[in-house]
């Protein structure tokens, strides 16, 4: 399970890998959380939890990957973004005594796409097409999967989100075009961006 955590929208994206090859990758379900209609912030972390609670329960996942805690500018935002963090954190713990793994955006994006400075928009075209073609309902939910395809690569090099120390990450060598055969992304330009998005409707 890939989680985009976020305080109005959390996407998440189920896949699931064949034991026997250990490559191929299945969709199972992905989608979009929002809680904008709660207007008290105690609420809105009390739904976060309530309903990927409920997720997790549902689909009953082996491994949770999230994207790690980033620097934003304004404090209070980074430590709204925190309680949703531990929210979702204290719900999967909950749900089922599940590992927890973390990983950098620009890790998520180096996997996704090859270039670990990508932008939303060419993560959201590249995991559609891998996908077979089809789209998100938006950023937050491609954002998901791509954590989720990140956390099959690196899921036997990686140490659980409770293990982890302090530190940064390196940088992947194996990206998702590599582990399924195909040439990786080189830096996008705006013109391969809309390609793509062509090709995805």
């Amino acid at each position: 399970m890939g989680i985009d955590p976020g305080t109005l929208k959390v996407g998440y994206s189920f896949l699931e890998i064949d034991k026997e090859s250990g490559r191929q990758i299945k969709y199972i379900q992905s989608g979009v959380l929002t809680f904008s209609k709660y207007r008290n912030f105690d609420e809105r972390i009390h739904a976060i939890f309530l309903l990927i609670k409920n997720l997790v329960i549902e689909y009953a996942p082996d491994e949770v990957a999230m994207e790690s805690l980033i620097y934003v500018k304004n404090p209070l935002t980074l430590i709204k973004l925190g309680h949703a963090r531990g929210a979702i954190v204290a719900a999967v713990l909950e749900a089922k005594k599940l590992q927890l793994f973390e990983y950098l955006p620009s890790v998520v994006k180096k996997i996704a796409t090859g270039y670990g400075m990508s932008s939303k928009e060419f993560v959201f075209a590249l995991m559609g097409k891998e996908r077979g073609n089809s789209s998100f309902s938006s950023f937050d939910e491609s954002d998901a999967q791509a954590i989720a395809m990140c956390h099959v690569l690196l899921r036997k090099s990686q140490q659980t989100l409770c293990e982890k120390a302090c530190g940064e990450q390196k940088t992947p060598s194996k990206t998702v075009a590599s582990y399924l055969g195909r040439k990786p992304a080189r830096k996008q330009r705006t013109g391969d961006i809309m390609k793509i998005v062509r090709t995805t409707r």
